[in-house]
């Protein structure tokens, strides 16, 4: 009983306390940043065909309607199943994880929601693992909640999440790997993707293809499990046939004309400008 009338109120400190100063250290970051992400910057000659690309991510932003509804169902039974139904922080997740990790005696699973992970790729120095950043996670996904619709959170995630292979966001994906875009994504393609955010590079299909098609099923068994889907369209997604289709490469960027575009751009405009890219240049 002792014990107990220690361990409570020490408890109760410790909450208030993180509550307090990493609460605190959230409100730092600036929440216009989650949708400001750099694209490449395209140059076009003067019947505007691309002749290249500089600075910034390979990225090509689209609004929520302009991605399959089969891909958001599939990353939400994927990486956040409870998505519309926590405030940032999946308690219920936490205590699942814990369990699981209990019963393993290693980390098999994590509890991070689709808000955490989107607060993690948008910042830099929050990506180490220490329990403060994870902390500081926690309190700024609160925040992030509080302030931006649950749409606009999944909107921001599909655009910025890394694919492998230099892609990033589910358009530049579904473009490269199929060759289509992510309005058009089929339930199979769809599930495969969302498959290989956790490791893209491991899972490429262009690397691993029984891998990636694992990991495809593992998705489609989780969405039969949240009820997105039937088994029956489980079924008729694996039986599809995906057909990898990337775009070819562009030419190389190390041709005299580049260089001099590259040396007008750091005349005319500030670094930051120009290295985040986004910009189209007619030249």
């Amino acid at each position: 009983l002792g014990a107990a009338l220690i361990a409570v109120p020490f408890g109760i400190a410790t909450a208030i306390f993180i509550w307090i100063v990493y609460g605190g250290l959230a409100k730092q970051y600036d929440l216009v940043k989650l949708g400001s992400m750099p694209e490449r910057t395209i140059v076009y000659d003067r019947k505007g065909a691309i002749i290249g690309k500089l600075y910034g991510e390979n990225r090509i932003v689209v609004p929520l309607d302009q991605v399959s509804p089969h891909f958001v169902k599939a990353l939400l039974a994927r990486e956040d199943s409870r998505f519309y139904q926590h405030g940032g922080v999946d308690y219920i997740g936490v205590a699942r994880a814990v369990v699981r990790n209990l019963k393993d005696r290693k980390v098999v699973q994590g509890a991070s929601t689709l808000t955490m992970q989107l607060a993690r790729n948008s910042y830099p120095g929050l990506d180490d693992r220490s329990l403060h950043r994870k902390l500081v996670e926690v309190m700024l996904a609160r925040r992030i909640e509080a302030s931006t619709p649950k749409n606009a959170i999944i909107e921001h995630y599909v655009n910025r999440i890394f694919f492998g292979n230099g892609q990033y966001g589910i358009e530049r994906a579904a473009n490269a790997y199929f060759g289509k875009s992510a309005a058009t994504l089929t339930l199979g393609e769809s599930a495969l993707l969302a498959g290989i955010i956790r490791s893209p590079s491991r899972f490429s299909p262009f690397k691993n293809w029984q891998g990636a098609k694992r990991e495809r099923d593992d998705v489609l068994k989780r969405m039969i499990t949240t009820k997105a889907i039937t088994q029956a369209e489980a079924d008729s997604a694996k039986a599809e046939d995906l057909a990898l289709r990337a775009q070819p490469a562009f030419k190389s960027q190390g041709d005299y004309a580049m260089d001099a575009i590259k040396r007008a751009l750091d005349v005319i405009l500030e670094q930051k400008d120009f290295e985040d890219g986004g910009l189209k240049v007619v030249t």
